[in-house]
């Protein structure tokens, strides 16, 4: 399974290696294929993430404010999520 890296914390790291190792490890990162990858935000770190006033069996709903979807997993993400200033409030 491929794994992201932050290539440009990976450059500056490799900067204080010794010249040689240095010039091949940025040739390698060059010619490395990338993934197309986005940054999401989970659930749980978005603030249109909220518990609804109705109980599900004793529990509350835990429902997304754009979407309307009801029992929202804090695991869950989408396109429209948009991080909490206050990171944390719903746990």
């Amino acid at each position: 399974m491929p794994r992201l890296i932050y290539a440009d914390e990976f450059r500056k790291r490799i900067d204080h290696y010794p010249p040689d190792i240095r010039d091949i490890a940025k040739k390698e990162l060059r010619y490395t294929p990338t993934i197309d990858a986005v940054e999401v935000v989970r659930c749980r770190e978005c603030k249109h993430y909220q518990f609804a006033n109705e109980r599900a069996f004793g529990m509350p709903v835990k429902r997304c404010e754009i979407t309307g979807f009801e029992d929202v997993d804090d695991e869950d993400f989408c396109s429209r999520g948009e991080e909490e200033t206050d990171a944390g409030i719903h746990y």
